[in-house]
């Protein structure tokens, strides 16, 4: 049986409006879909959870990504939500939504560099995991850890999920193998995320800006907070951003 969208169901004007106003965006080269078929295929994932979407946005890159953001940013659309879709096999309905899907998987799933020599890969947040590994096996490298759904399973949702899955215990989780993740901030800024000794974040915070503003207030909540962290925190041994 094919479910049916209902008038309950219709694409709001503000939806409408924010992507005709995004694909006439200077420098925008991203595909947008408010039609039927496009939001019941987004509408489900590896979860028992539907939730029909208003609209589809397919970035070819980061600057797709950004200029989403940065018009969402904007007050007349401050009643908009997006969720970040990779290859939709959560088992918690994260990547549904009754706003706006943003899927990089159609476009942004290209590999861009695979260095052995220095064992790091640079990866769009669409690339599925087994396509990773399959280029990394040509160097006898692999990208731990390995889920069960690698033939669908996104880098940028393993990232999101903090995927663990077989052999975790032995070679650590996604979140054991990242070096740099390049994000877009709610406001559309890029922002490149790492581990920073003290030095590098006395750099960040002299920098100012964003990265100032990100690194300052991590630190403080971490440092001044930390006692209430260690005894109201479950003890998780991921990074759930769904918990």
């Amino acid at each position: 049986m094919i479910p049916v969208l209902d008038d309950n169901l219709a694409v709001s004007a503000d939806v409408r409006q924010f992507f005709q106003e995004l694909r006439h965006k200077p420098g925008f080269t991203g595909e947008l879909a408010l039609d039927s078929a496009e939001r019941l295929i987004q509408s489900t994932d590896n979860s028992i959870y539907q939730v029909v979407p208003q609209g589809v946005a397919y970035p070819r890159s980061t600057a797709d990504v950004s200029a989403i953001m940065k018009l969402m940013d904007e007050e007349r659309y401050s009643t908009l939500r997006v969720a970040p879709r990779g290859g939709g096999t959560g088992t918690n309905g994260q990547a549904l939504t009754d706003a706006i899907v943003v899927d990089t998987s159609k476009y942004m799933n290209r590999i861009l560099e695979v260095n052995t020599e220095k064992e790091y890969a640079v990866v769009q947040p669409g690339v599925v995991l087994d396509q990773l590994n399959k280029e990394l096996k040509k160097s006898g490298y692999f990208f731990a850890p390995m889920v069960s759904t690698s033939s669908r399973a996104t880098i940028g949702g393993m990232c999101a999920s903090d995927s663990s899955g077989i052999g975790s215990l032995l070679y650590g989780k996604t979140s054991d193998h990242l070096q740099t993740v390049t994000m877009v901030l709610a406001n559309g800024h890029v922002f490149d995320s790492f581990a920073m000794d003290d030095a590098q974040q006395r750099a960040m915070i002299e920098k100012g800006g964003a990265e100032e503003k990100i690194t300052k207030t991590v630190k403080e909540i971490v440092t001044s907070k930390r006692k209430q962290i260690v005894e109201k925190f479950p003890k998780l041994n991921r990074f759930m951003t769904g918990y």
